[in-house]
């Protein structure tokens, strides 16, 4: 709702319910979590390549909605530093993920 402010229903309202539906999902996914972890004893695994496809789709779709004409008002669009400095923070992240994958893998 960044890029097309302008539309009816891109209202601050709406980008509050938006904002508190993904804390929402990020506490039950991390209480999810917390509990399978309890019953097995077992951490769950994240995979590197879900790590590498949510990134990609995360840049891919800042990058599109630009391109069709949306203009961010944080100033996330790939002409400037906070875009690249994501990138950057992804690739990074993936790279951690894959690793910690890898030493797992070994033991």
């Amino acid at each position: 709702m960044d890029q097309f402010s302008s539309l009816p229903f891109s209202t601050w309202q709406s980008q509050a319910i938006a904002f508190s539906l993904l804390v929402v999902i990020g506490v039950s996914e991390s209480i999810t979590d917390y509990v399978q972890y309890k019953k097995t004893g077992i951490r769950r695994q994240d995979s590197w390549q879900f790590y590498l496809l949510f990134n990609i789709y995360a840049l891919l779709l800042i990058s599109v909605l630009d391109q069709l004409g949306g203009t961010s008002h944080i100033g996330i669009h790939p002409g400037a530093l906070p875009f690249w400095f994501l990138a950057a923070t992804a690739i990074l992240a993936t790279y951690i993920t894959y690793r910690r994958n890898q030493k797992t893998a070994a033991h």
